[in-house]
């Protein structure tokens, strides 16, 4: 879910080299001779850009070039470090150099780190890191309790395949005043029932694969959250608290992502609501990731709770087509019936959307959940612009008829926005 953002930084990088670059007038010649240095001839900023992409063994291996290069990369600010390319790291842990490293290059803004075994704790306290990326490519790194953490500059923290516990998380979140960025995948926190974020600077959250519960608090400056839990939330009294309190965690968030688990976790703790007390009013974009058989309901009673969202994304996961519960009506005459609506005459009610413009479905098989689910949508969202729909890879012989039945019905649905554009993504545009 969280593979974006180190194309995100990958990005600031650029534009802060080149916008550094193009303040200073940057001269290349233009007739230069068979042989010449071109690259030498580059502004040391560029050099340093280019030498961020590269493993820092590669990076000091430059140094042998010329005397231009000998100390250049003194000067890095991104380092990058995979323990799979040194052959003699098993016997020399790379936590034994991080301190002379640290010394060498004090001013290093971004460090990429993969790694078997537990780093240095002089990492926790390299007062100059912007970002911070950890991952484990062996297994899970075991991070027992640093002297300290004290990360000042910190703005991203990413930890993929990680074990820590609370104590140094919550030193990570105090002692990172500046934190706006945190990505946790496949981690686990050892010593802890209910794990506690709690970062009033905090922008954008990513949990990947988490199986252990955790709370939102304090949350005020959240932006952007992307949800993948795996772990059950039960359906007592006890567990659908914890989802309402959840959800009042996100409820700042404009951008929102659930995938498949969370919809699922939520769903069996929301079974006995008729609606969700908690609103995500600030909530602008949101995205879903859901089976089949929980693409109705469940996703409607969190829309239900989420009145200004302008883009809807839907991605139906088919991980195997038999087990879905329900009918495909587009290949059969039942399709026409009305039917259809017998089990949505509650959702008549459903209150109607005032900002939401486009719908994306991805995976669309014109089963019976998603018909009811477009049909309750076009008569609710007043401002709908477009409905755009990629089909499944399958049955690509009954794609053109399925796509004129899913028309044909849609058609004939009494719509709250006069003009409607029904698109099948790779096949054609319909006006509804």
């Amino acid at each position: 879910m969280c593979s974006t953002s180190g194309r995100q930084f990958i990005h600031l990088r650029s534009a802060q080299c080149f916008s550094t670059v193009s303040s200073k007038k940057l001269k290349i010649p233009h007739n230069l001779r068979e042989g010449e240095d071109v690259i030498s001839s580059l502004h040391d900023d560029v050099l340093l850009f280019i030498l961020s992409f590269l493993d820092i063994k590669f990076a000091v291996h430059t140094s042998i070039l010329s005397k231009r290069w000998r100390s250049l990369w003194y000067s890095l600010r991104v380092m990058n470090f995979d323990h799979r390319l040194y052959p003699w790291f098993k016997k020399f842990p790379f936590k034994n150099s991080l301190d002379e490293v640290i010394t060498v290059v004090p001013n290093v803004q971004e460090v990429y780190l993969k790694l078997s075994s537990e780093p240095s704790h002089c990492l926790f306290t390299w007062k100059s890191i912007r970002v911070l990326k950890l991952k484990d490519v062996d297994g899970f790194i075991w991070i027992r309790n640093p002297h300290s953490v004290d990360l000042p500059a910190l703005e991203a923290l990413h930890l993929t395949r990680v074990v820590l516990n609370m104590k140094l998380f919550n030193g990570f979140l105090s002692k990172s005043p500046l934190l706006e960025a945190l990505t946790i995948k496949c981690c686990d926190f050892i010593d802890v029932e209910i794990l506690n974020i709690s970062s009033p600077k905090l922008k954008k959250l990513c949990r990947d694969y988490m199986t252990k519960r955790f709370s939102l608090e304090n949350l005020s400056a959240l932006v952007s959250a992307e949800i993948d839990l795996h772990f059950p939330f039960g359906s007592n009294e006890e567990y659908t608290k914890q989802v309402i309190q959840f959800l009042e965690g996100l409820s700042h968030a404009k951008f929102l992502t659930l995938s498949a688990s969370s919809l699922e976790i939520f769903s069996s703790a929301m079974g006995t609501l008729q609606c969700l007390p908690t609103q995500l009013s600030n909530l602008r974009h949101f995205k879903i990731t859901s089976s089949p058989n929980d693409a109705c309901a469940h996703v409607l009673q969190l829309l239900k709770s989420s009145p200004n969202i302008e883009s809807f994304h839907l991605e139906i996961t088919w991980v195997n087509l038999n087990s879905y519960v329900g009918r495909l009506y587009w290949d059969e005459p039942l399709f026409y019936s009305t039917v259809v609506e017998v089990y949505w005459e509650a959702e008549q009610q459903f209150q109607c959307m005032y900002q939401l413009k486009f719908i994306k479905i991805k995976n669309f098989l014109g089963c019976e959940n998603e018909i009811k689910f477009l049909k309750v949508l076009l008569m609710k969202a007043t401002v709908l612009e477009k409905i755009s729909i990629v089909l499944a890879q399958v049955w690509p012989y009954s794609r053109d008829k399925m796509m004129s039945v899913v028309w044909k019905m849609l058609q004939s649905v009494p719509r709250a926005s006069p003009h409607v554009i029904l698109e099948f993504v790779n096949c054609f545009v319909l006006k509804l």
